[in-house]
């Protein structure tokens, strides 16, 4: 099947075995014309299996979603802020849900709030 993909001379591939995890982080944001934040997503890990991250989206109409996650030798686990119409607050499967009434418009970095650790 390889020469099939591959026909000989043309390329090789090659498979590598990971024994242990490697440390990373990134981050982006993603700006509207005006220059808000409309979604943004991080994420890290020291190396050890445990993962770290956030990701955040917004609408023209001020809905929002943050959801922080934390995976590790615990499982995975999350915490929901959102606004968005037809939800509350809950703890549906140990998902932490903060639901808010609150409207957000574009013009507020919410993706800046939430700095510290949260676990």
């Amino acid at each position: 099947m390889a020469k099939d993909i591959f026909p000989e001379g043309d390329q090789s591939l090659s498979v590598t075995r990971q024994d242990s995890f490697k440390p990373y982080a990134f981050n982006y944001d993603a700006l509207r014309n005006d220059g808000q934040v409309q979604n943004s997503r991080s994420e890290n890990t020291d190396g050890s299996g445990r993962v770290r991250g956030s990701y955040f989206l917004t609408n023209d109409e001020g809905h929002y979603r943050e959801v922080l996650y934390l995976a590790d030798e615990d499982g995975f686990r999350t915490i929901i802020r959102t606004n968005e119409p037809g939800t509350k607050s809950s703890k549906p499967a140990g998902v932490v849900m903060e639901y808010s009434s609150e409207i957000r418009r574009r013009f507020q970095n919410i993706a800046q709030e939430s700095i510290a650790p949260l676990f």
